[in-house]
Order: C-alpha cells, then sequence, then structure tokens
C-alpha cells in the first residue's frame, strides 16, 4: 500500500517523498510559489547588437561632378541648338530628346562620332550633332567618350541618363538603317570574341562589358568604329574589337548610311 500511495503521489502531485517525514502546513500563494522553487536565475545580458551597417553612398552621376564633357558641350552649344531647330522644322512634333554620342579621339581630335540610345529626336538631328562634334576638340587625355546630351527647345545639357552598361547579347544590338545586321552581327562573333579570349589568356579574372559601335557607309563597308564603356577591359582588347568589326561588311544602309552598336560582355561564359 505504501508503494502505490508514493506512486499517486508522484502523479498527482510530483512533490513531497514516500515515507518521508510529513508536508509542511500550506503556506500563502506568494509562500508557496517561493518555497517550491528557487527563483529563475536571470537570463544572461545580451551582447548589444552591433550597429548596422551604413548604406553605402551611392556613386555620384557623372554629371554631378565637374565633368571633362561639359566644356565640350559649351563649345558645341550654338550649332547644337541649331541642329535641333532645323528638325524641328523638318518634324513640327518632335519634341524633347536624349542621345549618347560615343567619339574615338586621338591627338585632341576626334576621328570617330556615332549616335546611339537616342529617343526622341530624328536621325537628321543625331546625324547633325555627331557632325559637329567631330570637328571639336576632344580632351588630350581621352581616346574613347560616351557623352550624353539631352535636347529641347533652345538648349542643350549633358543628359543624367547616363550611357548604358551591362545590356549584352544579341537581343541589346542596336541598329539603324541597316537591314539584317543581326545576321552578320552573330556569324562574326567569334572573331571579337578571339579578342577577348586573348586578354582573359593575360588576366584570367578579366570581366565586364563594353560596347563597339560602327558607322555604316551607303555600300554597307564600316566607315569608322569606336568601342567604349570598358570596365576595367585592357585597352589592347578595345583596339582588337575595333579592328575586327572595322573589316566586316553589312547589308546596305536604307537611307545612304546607317550605325549599328554591339554589346560585349567579358567574363568565363561569352
Amino acid at each position: 500500500m505504501k508503494t502505490i500511495a508514493c506512486a499517486l503521489a508522484l502523479a498527482l502531485a510530483l512533490v513531497g517523498a514516500c515515507g518521508g517525514a510529513s508536508s509542511p502546513a500550506p503556506s500563502s500563494p506568494s509562500q508557496t510559489s517561493s518555497a517550491a522553487a528557487p527563483p529563475p536565475a536571470p537570463a544572461p545580458a545580451e551582447p548589444p547588437a552591433a550597429p548596422a551597417p551604413s548604406a553605402p553612398t551611392p556613386s555620384a552621376p557623372e554629371t554631378a561632378k565637374p565633368d571633362a564633357h561639359a566644356p565640350i558641350v559649351d563649345a558645341i552649344r550654338k550649332d547644337a541648338i541649331a541642329c535641333y531647330a532645323a528638325g524641328k522644322k523638318t518634324n513640327p512634333t518632335m519634341g524633347e530628346g536624349h542621345v549618347v554620342l560615343n567619339v574615338a579621339a586621338r591627338d585632341g581630335r576626334a576621328s570617330c562620332v556615332i549616335p546611339s540610345e537616342g529617343a526622341g529626336l530624328s536621325s537628321e538631328v543625331e546625324a547633325c550633332l555627331a557632325n559637329r562634334l567631330s570637328r571639336e576638340s576632344m580632351p588630350a587625355a581621352e581616346t574613347r567618350l560616351a557623352i550624353p546630351l539631352e535636347l529641347k527647345d533652345g538648349a542643350i545639357e549633358l543628359s543624367n541618363e547616363q550611357p548604358r552598361t551591362g545590356a549584352a547579347g544579341i537581343e541589346n544590338l542596336e541598329t539603324h538603317g541597316v537591314d539584317r545586321a543581326g545576321t552578320v552581327v552573330m556569324k562574326l562573333m567569334d572573331q571579337i570574341n578571339e579578342c577577348v579570349l586573348d586578354g582573359m589568356a593575360k588576366k584570367p579574372d578579366l570581366a565586364g562589358f563594353f560596347y563597339v559601335h560602327a558607322k555604316i557607309d551607303a555600300r554597307g563597308n564600316v566607315a569608322c568604329a569606336v568601342a567604349n564603356r570598358g570596365n576595367d577591359v585592357p585597352e589592347d582588347v578595345l583596339n582588337c574589337a575595333t579592328n575586327k568589326v572595322s573589316k566586316w561588311h553589312f547589308p546596305k544602309p536604307k537611307h545612304g548610311s546607317g550605325s549599328v552598336t554591339i554589346p560585349i560582355k567579358v567574363g568565363k561564359k561569352l
């Protein structure tokens, strides 16, 4: 019977000892609580939270700081506004627009100027701007420029829309006035990849993007070309790609001349 009583006591109360001394008289709830178990040990203090890392300060766009291109824009401003005004007469519905002028320069002079990423401007206005810029002096230290411009009635400024980077792939090929340019580019991409692979042989971790722009003459030949916007892409890779593209032949443009812009990815997967 004593064993049964002990088991019953354990099952119901889980307190006391079988066959031991009698239990003390019940006390007040507060006394019972303190007597039944020692107060819980205080939780260890949590170490102070590490301060949240501050968000990196975004890089200011090129146009937000003193820009080497600003004097160029100032120099062509009057003629550029005239280009826009002439285009507006031909196309009265033309509103404000923007374009990137890609420049190859040597000894402070432009040897090739090719518009790309135009929006809102007629092809005549873009061609007029490129022709004017080709006669302008360039910073002696720069050989590859990408100058983003924004135009509207009576005004031209450096655009806040910076030249694009990173949009590689044949689907991002940009053409103006040249039919079936994609077919030519797809056939000849191996030649550009040779340039990239040669650069990676010298620098295995080479990665980034660059663009090759080509001006196509009335016979479909490449009149001039420029490679720019290379993210740490060596000069010899850019020169190699430019030389390769310069030897290509495209279908004759519809209106006497045209252009092609080819985005190139540099990395382990081309």
